[in-house]
């Protein structure tokens, strides 16, 4: 049961479209997993589906590829969530999902190819550019590495603000991580960030 929660943790929206992970050695905040304009691309690629299936009375070509398509892209997809969530530690993740990111490329690919046909979605491709000329921005000059949270979690990093390890241990209880994590992160979370706090005082 587990198992079946922690996919469905990669599977959240926050995940997908606008935050990512909590961890920002891997993803600056502000982005998931997609480019928002995904989402826009599914909505109009499958009304020009429905337009072409209702006009022509059968499903064509070009729909059926873009199903195939689709299937297949969150096939591959749902196996690399599934294969990250064999861990309690920092889900949803993305680096651990990075052998999905190829079927991920294959499904937007495939909305952009099969809607750019119409105004619309060719407008979409410039919002796209502008999106990911956004997140390179972000990354490679505005991310500042030298942040105590580039290394840890954002939220592990709330609890570790807290002068009490009664406090930091119900929150990784409260998270549901097992005892021997929580001994983990006690030991080497909580001392680093002590060290931190020295170096910065």
């Amino acid at each position: 049961l587990q198992f079946f929660q922690n996919t469905g943790l990669h599977f959240r929206l926050n995940f997908l479209l606008f935050e990512g992970e909590f961890n920002l050695r891997h993803l600056p905040k502000g982005f998931g997993v997609f480019p928002v304009v995904a989402l826009l691309a599914l909505i109009v690629s499958f009304a020009f589906a429905g337009i072409m299936v209702i006009r022509e009375r059968s499903v064509p070509a070009s729909v059926k590829q873009l199903l195939s398509n689709l299937v297949l892209g969150l096939l591959g997809l749902t196996s690399a969530f599934m294969a990250a969530s064999l861990t309690w530690d920092s889900l949803p993740h993305g680096l651990r999902t990075i052998g999905g990111w190829p079927f991920a490329a294959l499904i937007v690919g495939s909305l952009f190819s099969f809607g750019a046909r119409g105004k619309i979605l060719s407008s979409l491709l410039f919002l796209a550019l502008a999106i990911q000329t956004t997140f390179f921005y972000r990354y490679y000059l505005f991310h500042s590495q030298s942040d105590f949270e580039w290394w840890f979690d954002t939220d592990v990093t709330e609890a570790l603000t807290s002068k009490d390890r009664n406090d930091f241990r119900q929150f990784m209880e409260k998270r549901g991580y097992p005892s021997p994590a929580m001994l983990y992160f006690e030991m080497q979370y909580f001392n680093d960030y002590k060290n931190v706090i020295r170096k910065k005082h």
